[in-house]
């Protein structure tokens, strides 16, 4: 998982764009769907398999409240948002199935979110306004280091390598995109800000 994330990463850097939805969109030709239902398709499955694997276990391995129920209960927590809420306000283009489907087996940010969506008018799906306000003041992809930061702090706080692993394949998947859009915005905007990094602030 590592590995794909630092060759991903390594493309990008080498200026090889890495397709994303907006450039996969252009040219898939398989079945579409809308915006909001292929987010929940795609994200539901963090949040269905871990509840399904605390009732199939009767729940006997979480009856008290420990450090690990915690991390469970905070994992659940930021895929309640990211499932449920988050597509009852997203705006965007139909997306590709076979790109929710491979996002499904892979199972700050929120206000980043919310800002990038507040900035679309009715119809569109890609904001012609600079993005200002918390984190954009810093780097053009906030939505991508918040959370590059949960999944390290959750890493961190579980002492487990494969959510190690995780965290690392997110941040370089997750960098390589904002480096994208940094650069994207650095061609649509004149006065767009010039200390405003890409990823992660005052460095990169």
């Amino acid at each position: 998982m590592v590995a794909i994330g630092a060759f991903v990463a390594s493309l990008t850097v080498a200026r090889i764009v890495v397709p994303h939805n907006r450039s996969i969109w252009q040219r898939c030709l398989l079945l579409p769907l809308p915006a909001k239902l292929g987010w929940f398709v795609q994200e539901a499955p963090a949040l269905c398999v871990p509840l399904f694997l605390i009732t199939s276990v009767g729940g006997r391995y979480i009856e008290k409240m420990n450090a690990n129920s915690i991390l469970l209960g905070m994992f659940l927590l930021h895929y309640v948002h990211r499932t449920l809420i988050y597509p009852l306000y997203m705006k965007g283009r139909p997306t590709p199935l076979y790109t929710v489907l491979l996002a499904s087996m892979f199972s700050i940010s929120i206000h980043s979110d919310m800002v990038l969506q507040g900035l679309c008018k009715p119809g569109e799906t890609e904001t012609t306004t600079i993005p200002h306000g918390g984190f954009f003041e810093y780097v053009s992809a906030p939505n991508y280091f918040g959370e590059a930061l949960e999944w390290m702090g959750y890493a961190l706080a579980s002492l487990s390598l494969p959510a190690m692993a995780f965290a690392i394949f997110t941040s370089l998947h997750l960098g390589s995109h904002a480096l994208v859009q940094h650069e994207s915005y650095l061609k649509k905007f004149d006065d767009y800000p010039k200390n405003r990094k890409a990823f992660v602030p005052f460095w990169w």
